[in-house]
């Protein structure tokens, strides 16, 4: 498992900045680079789960 210390958008991970992982594709992300939430094609529950932009955009556009 790698250390991830900083955020795509340089925002460095310390204890006033969350990490939080893409439940689609699984990358890290601080709280203001996984803004969104949506159902998951093929998740049971069928809950809203955070993702972040790029998956977003690439499930919104395999959505019906």
């Amino acid at each position: 498992m790698r250390k991830v210390t900083v955020c795509s958008c340089s925002t460095p991970f310390d204890q006033f900045s969350k990490k939080t992982h893409c439940w689609k594709c699984g990358d890290v992300f601080c709280e203001r680079c996984i803004d969104k939430n949506i159902p998951l094609p093929g998740q049971d529950s069928g809950r809203p789960v955070p993702v972040c932009r790029t998956c977003f955009r690439l499930v919104q556009k395999i959505s019906p």
